[in-house]
């Protein structure tokens, strides 16, 4: 059996929405109640089934899954409208973004043997963001430039939830000399 209790959730109307609060959207579904079952519906028409029980101000949802039931449980707790009203639109408070983030060198964090992962370039140790490293414009289009290597390289960036922690995933734009145009390697970094 897992407990998990990370994620926030909002209901508003028949909507569940499921954050990382207050940095991303995890995902938005539609939902129904009947008695003690809720059943959601996400964008890919994929259904869960939860049972629900109310215990002072924790709600617990539980739910089948191949190795046991799954809990998960959610304090009751207020939340910010505006930064809802920015994880709704853009799926991303782009204020988690900023401060300093910590590399995670490859096979700890990237789902591939170390071996497999060379770079051409040292990533940094560790990644200051400041407010003046993104433009609006380059949160729009998801890219940024960074100084790696001594170098001003421009990455697409996207931040995850992952394994439980925060992560920013970077992939040159451009391929440095060195790395496969056709590769899809990313650099972690985690808070």
């Amino acid at each position: 059996m897992a407990i998990l209790d990370l994620p926030t959730i909002v209901f508003e109307g028949d909507s569940m929405w499921t954050f990382d609060y207050p940095c991303l959207l995890l995902h938005a579904d539609t939902f129904s109640i009947k008695s003690n079952i809720i059943k959601t519906r996400n964008a890919f028409d994929r259904t869960r089934i939860y049972q629900v029980a109310l215990i002072k101000d924790t709600l617990i949802l539980t739910h089948a899954n191949i190795k046991g039931p799954v809990i998960r449980r959610y304090v009751r707790d207020t939340v910010s409208a505006s930064v809802v009203r920015v994880l709704k639109k853009d799926t991303m408070n782009t204020d988690c973004l900023l401060g300093t983030w910590q590399y995670v060198p490859p096979g700890d964090g990237h789902g591939e043997a170390p071996s497999k992962l060379v770079y051409p370039f040292k990533p940094n140790a560790l990644l200051v963001i400041t407010r003046k490293d993104i433009s609006p414009s380059a949160l729009e289009n998801k890219k940024m430039f960074l100084f790696i290597d001594g170098k001003k390289r421009e990455f697409r960036f996207d931040l995850k939830l992952a394994w439980y922690q925060r992560q920013l995933r970077l992939e040159p734009v451009i391929h440095p000399k060195g790395w496969p145009k056709d590769s899809h390697m990313i650099i972690i970094y985690k808070k």
